[in-house]
């Protein structure tokens, strides 16, 4: 299970990238978890 620090590294990091506002999409690869469930709430 994802620990909030995760989480928080994660929207920091979507912050970060929208900030600069030079992106269409942002894809995040999540092979290695075995729930993603708690990745795709996130958002």
């Amino acid at each position: 299970m994802m620990g909030p620090g995760v989480c928080w590294s994660l929207l920091h990091a979507v912050a970060s990238l929208l900030a600069t506002g030079d992106l269409d999409h942002i894809l995040i690869e999540s092979t290695g978890i075995g729930e993603p469930l708690p990745v795709a709430q996130t958002f």
